[in-house]
């Protein structure tokens, strides 16, 4: 199964291009949304996110308020590699075991963006990953870089969007030079019409690639993060089965 990244900086049009690429025939797991998964009352990211930054993140509906959080660690960088160590070894966890769940056609369970659809047997796998490069993750697989050309205007049109917390997003991430430098592919995404063009040049590019697929080299590279939690029920069940017998 052919897999890759896809990132870019925040309001590039990353996810108009997933939706593009789900309908070409790519599953997205979009780690935003597993992001959000992962946080929601109950999981244990929500509980350390809650001992760290405390009750102010909560809103009325008991969900972390993603809004006032990213008010909080985006005005303090400290704060941030805070949140990334906590939020970025659960998320990394769960989109590679959904990754192996889609390579040997298990139903992908989480990360799935509203606008796409689950596919049974896609022709690839793509991994929407804003923060790659910040993280500093490497999983060995073709990255893809989204971004615009008029980086100006694109700060402008984020200012306007999303106030001061857009502007702190923006300085809190890599240059487009320096993602493109670190990028195996990039295009640069200037409007919506770009979107379809852009969308079948990246999707190309995917199938095209003979090398950093899902294989059995990636899934031993990443073992321990699928059979520990594994081993360790086992473990307990069997443990629980040998007290009833006694």
């Amino acid at each position: 199964m052919k897999i890759i990244v896809l990132t870019g900086q925040i309001g590039t049009g990353k996810s108009t291009i997933a939706k593009a690429l789900n309908d070409l025939g790519a599953s997205i797991v979009d780690t935003d949304i597993l992001s959000r998964e992962l946080q929601l009352p109950g999981a244990q990211v929500y509980k350390q996110l809650i001992n760290k930054f405390g009750n102010e993140i909560i809103g009325e509906d008991k969900q972390i308020n993603r809004a006032k959080l990213g008010e909080i660690v985006f005005a303090d960088k400290s704060k941030l590699e805070l949140l990334n160590s906590l939020t970025h070894p659960a998320i990394s966890k769960q989109m590679i075991m959904e990754a192996i769940k889609i390579s040997f056609a298990l139903q992908q369970g989480m990360g799935v963006p509203s606008e796409c659809k689950k596919l049974r047997k896609p022709k690839i796998i793509v991994l929407v990953v804003p923060l790659y490069f910040e993280a500093k993750i490497n999983l060995q697989l073709p990255v893809v870089n989204i971004g615009v050309t008029d980086q100006e205007q694109w700060i402008t049109r984020i200012e306007k969007r999303d106030g001061i917390k857009g502007v702190n997003k923006v300085k809190a991430q890599m240059s487009l030079q320096d993602r493109e430098n670190l990028a195996d592919f990039c295009v640069r995404n200037d409007s919506l019409e770009d979107v379809p063009q852009k969308s079948k040049q990246i999707f190309e590019f995917a199938l095209q690639t003979k090398s950093k697929l899902i294989s059995k080299g990636f899934i031993l590279e990443h073992i321990a993060i699928v059979i520990l939690p594994i081993g360790i029920a086992l473990i307990a069940f069997l443990a629980m089965l040998r007290r009833q017998i006694q």
